[in-house]
């Protein structure tokens, strides 16, 4: 099931999500659809409801990229490096000054 609103919304979300993401969503998207049209919903009312339940795009893909994994490395090493490459610096000059 493919609507114009539902077309739109992922589209959106390819923007601004990776495919894979994308297109998982687009199954899930796809069963909320169904799932309403079996109960007998129009196609552009089942399409709105269940993009109400996945919720803003934005909003959804803010979700998705705080809690990617790489994104969460990033900031460990974003935290962690400059005291990472101190300590080095801080051996290397040590180690210098040694004369070893």
């Amino acid at each position: 099931m493919s609507s114009d609103l539902t077309r739109a919304y992922l589209a959106d979300l390819r923007r601004r999500l990776p495919a894979g993401i994308t297109e998982e969503i687009a199954d899930g998207l796809a069963t909320g659809c169904e799932h309403r049209l079996a109960l007998g919903q129009g196609e552009d009312d089942a399409a709105r409801a269940a993009i109400a339940e996945f919720g803003d795009p934005s909003r959804l893909a803010a979700e998705f990229t705080r809690d990617a994994p790489g994104r969460r490395a990033a900031r460990i090493l974003l935290a962690s490096g400059p005291a990472v490459g101190e300590a080095g610096g801080n051996d290397f000059r040590l180690r210098h000054e040694r004369g070893s």
